[in-house]
């Protein structure tokens, strides 16, 4: 398999898959244009569902996300009431307040934003090498079945492409739990103390990381759920970052100490420049984002039915392999993953 062959959009932030216009709403009371707008793959909404007085959490989110290589405009919509916040990343910014405009008016204006500005993008995709972007990677619902096989392969993977110049990231630090061995081997002295630190603070917290779907897949303790966790990210040595450092560009397989709950996990990724997801489960958990696109890897149903991006049987082969990494090549180049087709998104 050749380098180069993944093909994406020179963006303001980086070469991005995607080309996406977000719709900033400063204030829980302007849902309603979320609602009332037909939005489309190439525009997504994100809202203060929270505080519009003191939206401080809410503005350092919009920083993180707008800055990601998939985001081209960002359409800020305010009102006279509320606080608000500068988003830094002003060359992508168009800010737009509704004060004193009917809701058809704002609509109508919206539609208009958004078409002069799909309007300016350029043409077309450019062949990229595999270590300009970062892909993130996140396992949820899994079970004694998908850490036997589901995680072996992806491990497998990842190490293919690590070879082959990707860059890549994981973000679950709660599913390291216990093993120290394991993470020594693989990680710098420096990093290694970085990581146990966030560990013994979770430990000290007496948090439960084995939940009620776990137990039923045949999963009991965290040993067992971090032992087969730690499967999928293969055998290279890797990178720890906390959750406020910024990921070395020429680091290529990272872990983020962030938490291992979706969405939010995936959110905290997006925020660190993952441009795709992969979404490893062990069952039938069908996840998206609206602002990176989520390849779902899942096993074979007896039935023969499937509604994964890739579905892989008992056993793995390196055509396997080799099918999957292009399957990601693809998406990354365009291909529509069954939840961007669905709008399956959080």
């Amino acid at each position: 398999m050749q380098k180069g062959l993944t093909r994406l959009y020179k963006n303001r932030h980086g070469f991005g898959c995607r080309r996406i216009i977000l719709v900033v709403l400063a204030a829980p009371c302007l849902k309603w244009i979320e609602t009332t707008f037909n939005s489309s793959d190439e525009v997504h909404f994100l809202y203060n569902f929270d505080d519009c007085n003191d939206p401080v959490e809410f503005y350092n989110r919009v920083n993180g996300i707008a800055s990601n290589p998939n985001i081209t405009k960002v359409i800020h919509i305010t009102q006279v009431c509320g606080s608000t916040h500068d988003i830094h990343h002003f060359n992508v910014v168009e800010d737009y307040n509704i004060s004193g405009k009917k809701r058809s008016q704002i609509i109508s204006d919206l539609a208009k934003l958004i078409q002069n500005f799909q309007k300016n993008f350029d043409d077309g995709r450019i062949p990229v090498n595999n270590n300009d972007f970062l892909i993130g990677i996140k396992c949820g619902g899994s079970t004694s079945l998908s850490q036997d096989k589901l995680n072996p392969f992806m491990g497998a993977v990842v190490d293919k492409m690590i070879d082959m110049g990707f860059r890549l990231m994981f973000n679950e630090p709660q599913e390291t739990i216990g093993l120290l061995d394991e993470v020594a081997k693989r990680t710098t002295e420096s990093d290694f103390h970085k990581w146990e630190y966030f560990i013994r603070d979770i430990e000290q917290k007496n948090k439960k990381y084995v939940n009620k779907g776990n137990i039923e897949g045949g999963l009991q303790t965290i040993i067992e759920k971090s032992l087969g966790s730690f499967k999928k990210t293969g055998t290279k040595n890797f990178r720890v970052y906390t959750i406020d450092e910024k990921v070395d560009s020429d680091s290529q397989l990272n872990f983020i100490l962030g938490t291992n709950q979706e969405p939010k996990a995936f959110f905290q990724m997006i925020e660190k420049g993952t441009i795709a997801n992969i979404f490893i489960t062990g069952q039938d958990i069908y996840f998206g984002t609206r602002f990176s696109p989520t390849l779902t890897l899942g096993l074979t149903k007896e039935d023969g039915l499937n509604e994964f991006d890739y579905s892989l049987t008992n056993t793995f082969t390196k055509n396997d392999i080799d099918e999957f990494i292009m399957k990601i090549i693809n998406i990354l180049s365009g291909e529509k993953t069954i939840s961007e087709q669905y709008m399956i998104t959080s």
